[in-house]
C-alpha cells in the first residue's frame, strides 16, 4: 500500500492506495481503533480496484475532528468530505466492522457517488452479554486517569481476551495472524472523545 495525504476540514489525512492503475474505486472504511493495514489481507483479493483506505479522524495519525463529532453520523459526514476532497465517484463503499456502521450511515443518507454497498462483519445485532462487557471496558478506560486509561486500553491481555471473543474462525492459523495483529500492528488511539463518542453511538444503533 502506497501511503498519501490530503487535508480535509482544515486537518491532515493520512490514506492508502494499492492498484493506483486501475480505474474502478473501492473506498473502504477500517474499524474502530483499527487501521488500513487491518484490512491488507482482504483487499489484496481486490486487484481489480484501485482500493482507498483513509484513517479515520482520531485513528493513526490523522487527528481528530473538530467540526464533528466521532459518532457513526460524524464520521459518516467525514467519509463524504473525504470523497469530495479527491472527487471520488463513483465508488465501491466498503465498511468493516464500525466501518460497517459508517459506510451504511453514508448510504443511507445519500446514493449519490455510491455504486455498490459492500459490509464486512456488520455491526447487525449483538450479544447483551458482550455489550455489558464492552460498556464497562470503556467507562473504566475513560474514568481513569490518563496514565492508567492508556495501560487500560492498550493491555495486550485485555487485547488477547477481546480477539478470543470476537473471533469465530476455527482455523488456527488465521486466529494466530488475529492475535499477532492486534497484539504488534495496531496504533490504538486515545483520544477521550473519540472513544466516548464512537463507543456510546455505537451501542445505540447497529447496521
Amino acid at each position: 500500500m502506497i501511503k498519501h495525504q490530503v487535508v480535509v476540514d482544515g486537518f491532515p489525512t493520512h490514506y492508502y492506495i494499492m492498484n493506483p492503475e486501475r480505474r474502478r474505486v473501492m473506498l473502504v472504511v477500517h474499524g474502530f481503533r483499527g487501521d488500513p493495514a487491518g484490512l491488507a489481507q482482504i483487499v489484496r483479493h481486490w486487484s481489480d480496484y484501485k482500493i482507498i483506505i483513509p484513517e479515520l479522524p482520531g485513528h493513526g495519525e490523522t487527528p481528530p475532528m473538530t467540526q464533528d463529532r466521532h459518532t457513526i453520523e460524524g464520521y459518516g459526514r467525514w467519509v463524504r468530505r473525504f470523497m469530495q476532497t479527491l472527487k471520488l465517484g463513483p465508488v465501491v463503499l466498503v465498511g468493516h466492522s464500525f466501518g460497517s456502521l459508517v459506510a451504511a450511515r453514508v448510504a443511507a443518507d445519500s446514493s449519490e457517488g455510491i455504486e455498490r454497498l459492500i459490509l464486512i462483519n456488520p455491526v447487525s445485532e449483538s450479544s447483551r452479554i458482550l455489550a455489558l462487557l464492552g460498556k464497562a471496558y470503556y467507562r473504566i478506560g475513560l474514568s481513569a486517569p490518563d496514565s492508567l486509561g492508556r495501560r487500560w486500553f492498550n493491555s495486550r491481555t485485555i487485547s488477547r481476551m477481546q480477539s478470543w471473543l470476537m473471533m469465530t474462525t476455527p482455523d488456527p492459523d488465521l486466529r494466530a495472524h488475529i492475535y499477532r495483529h492486534h497484539l504488534n500492528d495496531l496504533r490504538f488511539p486515545y483520544y477521550k472523545e473519540v472513544i466516548a463518542d464512537a463507543t456510546a453511538s455505537v451501542v445505540a444503533q447497529n447496521v
